[in-house]
């Protein structure tokens, strides 16, 4: 991981980049820059401390880059989030989100469920 001396809130380096090393000569192995949508999202996540911060930035991270590159003509993976009722899978997306607005993604489908309050809930949330 390549790091700034500049710190901001959370104590995260300003312009991280957060390599993540796929299988040798896969063709997604690529740089996943923490930016602007990242940070602003960390700073104002209150409910983590930060070293719960720094893990799901990690993690959220790892997740990215196992997706396809957004710079790439053509990509054709998709990814499926599951799990049970408040496991965390609302921070998990939403991390992952901020990251991809920051590396290019233009736009992610988010399917919320079949209960409207779960769904309200989730709506909220974003």
């Amino acid at each position: 991981m390549k790091k700034s001396s500049e710190k901001n809130k959370v104590g995260l380096p300003k312009r991280e980049k957060i390599i993540v090393k796929n299988k040798k000569g896969s063709s997604r192995d690529w740089k996943v820059v923490e930016g602007e949508s990242a940070r602003s999202f960390f700073n104002n996540l209150s409910t983590l401390n930060d070293d719960e911060k720094r893990i799901l930035l990690i993690e959220s991270a790892i997740i990215l880059s196992k997706c396809g590159d957004p710079n790439k003509i053509r990509n054709s993976i998709t990814g499926l989030v599951i799990g049970y009722v408040q496991s965390g899978k609302t921070l998990s997306f939403t991390s992952l989100l901020s990251l991809a607005k920051d590396n290019g993604y233009r736009g992610a489908i988010i399917l919320a469920g079949t209960k409207t309050n779960l769904r309200n809930q989730t709506t909220d949330r974003l």
